[in-house]
């Protein structure tokens, strides 16, 4: 797919217009693919950069150094609406602005170490991620006032409030070969409906939405829990206890927070987890979603107002895969999923089994993901052994009291250019938490950004996962083949298992 071009200009810190030209074509393999037209050696004198800052959104200036030839200057990092002509703005779509100057060269291959270091800094700028959250003003409230909210969360499961809460949510597991066998023979009832339904993984922040009477809450996957002042919510749910599971996501058209709802614990004090899948569905899409547009549609209410949206996605039967695989676009911002109505970032599939809601981990429940969005949370330390530093990913012990050492950093290049000058940026320390992910094919982890510098890296038993899920990775061609062919995939294998115990046993083996 060809995608949109963008230019780089290369001031040489001279206004000669003599100094080489050399386009190169960078294709880059992340989730988003696009192409660089990078143009040395032309001088171009742009706007100031006050002037670029009224005119042209800037949002921060950052100045970055890799090599004593190679110094730059970001001037703006987001999408700018303006760009001059002569004496005059016209009104265009300058997605990033970018003022970069290197010291003068005819070195091509130093050259190409500067793509490879530019290609670095502003793949973070062209891959915004937000979940919307952030345009939410929310308040935590203290954890010993959030205990009382938290035993209602755990008693619609019939369970106490442990000393030490995990998040009740239900929890998928990746799919495998050896699930096809249960997608298409399990019962979970005698009802003629769906044993499965099939939507789209969106890249958004876990949540329970709680409405208790006239409180409108949000609590994490931390347990923590937060307040929102939202009296649309409150006034339209306002009776009894409703718990809501899902996420929240921006829509990168609109710009605004959505809230995504997946599954319903509980409305109106009325426990809803015994119910099949598709039951709770029909409470989500007439209660829920249904009850909050005719509000906002019936008394007009102003944008303002409305703090999230709700929404649910689209289930289908889980073999109209295709149809849900159709609306997932490659764009500039990564994979987005597009249907008209949803307009935000995804990751894969989710397959929920017809069934009853099953807290934390559900051995029923699938998820399948594109290979570099099954991500994990490293941490990066230094290690002295016999006068030699070491520099090693690290991740926390199963129970989380200890670091484990996994091995000494290999990221490419790219990646250790990019880490280098995102430690500085961020000022990162040894708690430093790298998001990273498994690049199967090199064999390495794959550096994406820093998280933050808390220290919270991921337990050794969830990198074990993350490793065995792309030892045995099902690519997508397999997908769409095998989960629209159940019977035959299943047959099939049962027909090679028979034949291999056929010629085991005339060998007499």
């Amino acid at each position: 797919m060809k995608s949109k071009v963008r230019e780089i200009w290369i001031d040489e810190n001279t206004q000669e217009m003599n100094g080489f030209e050399i386009l190169e074509e960078e294709r880059i393999e992340s989730g988003l693919v696009f192409d660089f037209n990078i143009k040395f050696g032309l001088y171009l004198k742009e706007i100031e950069e006050e002037e670029a800052r009224d005119s042209m959104n800037l949002k921060t200036i950052s100045k970055q150094k890799y090599y004593d030839h190679s110094e730059y200057i970001i001037i703006a990092e987001e999408v700018s609406k303006y760009q001059k002509e002569g004496k005059e703005w016209v009104e265009k779509t300058i997605e990033h602005c970018l003022r970069i100057r290197i010291n003068k060269t005819n070195d091509e291959a130093i050259i190409h170490n500067i793509c490879s270091d530019i290609y670095n800094t502003i793949k973070d700028i062209n891959n915004i991620e937000t979940n919307g959250i952030e345009q939410i003003d929310i308040q935590q409230i203290p954890s010993e006032l959030s205990r009382q909210y938290l035993e209602k969360i755990f008693k619609v499961f019939g369970y106490e409030l442990p000393t030490d809460p995990v998040f009740p949510g239900t929890i998928p597991i990746f799919l495998s070969r050896q699930h096809y066998k249960i997608l298409h023979n399990i019962r979970f009832h005698d009802k003629a409906l769906p044993q499965y339904l099939l939507c789209e993984k969106s890249k958004g922040k876990k949540y329970f939405l709680m409405i208790d009477n006239n409180e409108v809450l949000l609590v994490d996957e931390e347990m923590n829990v937060f307040s929102v002042q939202y009296p649309l919510i409150s006034t339209i749910y306002k009776e009894g206890l409703t718990i809501i599971d899902g996420e929240m996501i921006e829509n990168i058209q609109t710009k605004k927070p959505t809230f995504l709802c997946n599954d319903i614990l509980i409305y109106k004090n009325t426990v809803t987890t015994n119910y099949l899948f598709t039951e709770r569905l029909q409470i989500l899409g007439k209660e829920i979603i249904l009850k909050f547009r005719e509000e906002i549609s019936k008394n007009n209410v102003p944008d303002d107002e409305i703090i999230f949206f709700l929404n649910t996605k689209p289930f289908i039967e889980i073999k109209l895969i295709t149809k849900l695989f159709e609306a997932m676009k490659k764009t500039k911002y990564g994979i987005t999923y597009i249907d008209g109505k949803r307009f935000h970032l995804t990751e894969g599939f989710l397959f929920y089994p017809n069934s009853e809601y099953i807290p934390f981990t559900n051995n029923y429940f699938f998820k399948w993901q594109f290979n570099d969005t099954i991500t994990c949370k490293l941490g990066i330390q230094e290690q002295f052994y016999k006068n030699s530093r070491k520099v090693s990913l690290c991740c926390k012990s199963y129970y989380n009291t200890s670091v484990v050492y996994l091995q000494q950093v290999n990221f490419d290049n790219r990646d250790l250019c990019l880490l280098e000058a995102d430690k500085i940026k961020y000022n990162a320390d040894e708690n430093a938490v790298l998001e990273c992910c498994y690049n199967s094919k090199e064999g390495r982890w794959k550096y994406l950004r820093i998280l933050s510098n808390d220290g919270n890296f991921d337990t050794i038993n969830t990198i074990i996962t993350i490793l065995e899920s792309n030892a045995g990775q099902i690519d997508i061609e397999e997908l769409m083949f095998s989960i629209q062919n159940l019977s035959y995939v299943n047959e099939w294998k049962r027909l090679t298992e028979k034949a291999s115990l056929n010629v085991l046993k005339s060998l007499n083996l």
